[in-house]
């Protein structure tokens, strides 16, 4: 659908009745602030910007503008799968780094137990020889 200048002004002619005031609603409430007024001129150039269509040059402009960005899009596409997998590559050694971590330390933690388990069994001899000799020392 294009607007003329005569089609703009017959849809501003029909919005509604209570759309008539926001102008001076805003104006109003932007008194003595220079960002809400700059807001609203934006927001109203926007509002301006979205009832004229696009002109051709714009079309064909947005359309050049598309065919340029295609290989960059899948060059992009590219580097991002490329990225994935030589991070999913580092993810993998890491995670091998870990498990050979955790097996190394499971490996001295069992060593360190057998270690301490046996001290444990010569300490408990000891002290039963030790019981031992004394009771027998006790009965004479």
């Amino acid at each position: 659908m294009t607007h003329t200048p005569a089609t703009l002004r017959e849809d501003i002619d029909h919005t509604p009745a209570g759309l008539g005031g926001v102008p001076q609603q805003a104006a109003a409430k932007a008194q003595g602030n220079p960002l809400a007024a700059g807001l609203i001129a934006f927001g109203a150039g926007l509002l301006t910007a979205s009832l004229v269509p696009a002109s051709d040059k714009e079309k064909h402009a947005a359309a050049a503008l598309q065919d340029k960005a295609g290989p960059l899009k899948a060059e992009a596409a590219g580097a991002a799968r490329e990225l994935a997998q030589d991070m999913k590559a580092s993810a993998q050694d890491a995670v091998q780094s870990v498990k050979d971590t955790a097996a190394d330390a499971a490996g001295h933690v069992q060593q360190e137990g057998s270690v301490a388990a046996a001290e444990v069994r010569d300490r408990a001899q000891d002290a039963k020889a030790h019981v031992q000799d004394a009771s027998a020392g006790t009965r004479t």
